[in-house]
């Protein structure tokens, strides 16, 4: 399973751990501000300090954690990366794929889904 972080937009504080085998968010707990996200992740970097900090920081710049793409299948190394903001495939969801630039409203509209689930549950 690969899990990457993805930035909702480029001016959104808002950050999703996204698994690419179940093609959503790891869990509500896994969607939350850059500061969030870092708090949540950090005490994992164990030997690799500072791990989710450049994660983070790859998000900030270009939408993804990830370092591969589609392409590398095809023996094609390099950008677009998965998730980036130029990566013209859509991100998979098991509802609907999603375009790249949908992500902040799908995380939005998954976010109050969730939290409603959660509601109906108590």
């Amino acid at each position: 399973m690969s899990v990457h972080i993805l930035k909702a937009d480029r001016d959104t504080d808002l950050y999703a751990v996204w698994s690419t085998s179940s093609d959503w968010p790891l869990s509500a707990e896994h969607v939350g501000t850059r500061s969030e996200i870092l708090a949540l992740l950090s005490p994992y970097d164990g030997d690799e300090q500072g791990a989710t900090e450049e994660r983070l920081a790859r998000a900030d710049e270009c939408g993804t954690s990830a370092q591969w793409s589609w392409s590398d299948a095809d023996g094609i190394y390099g950008p677009p990366y998965y998730g980036s903001w130029d990566d013209p495939e859509p991100l998979s969801t098991q509802e609907d794929p999603i375009r790249r630039d949908r992500l902040g409203a799908y995380l939005a509209e998954w976010l109050e889904r969730q939290a409603a689930e959660t509601e109906e549950q108590t």
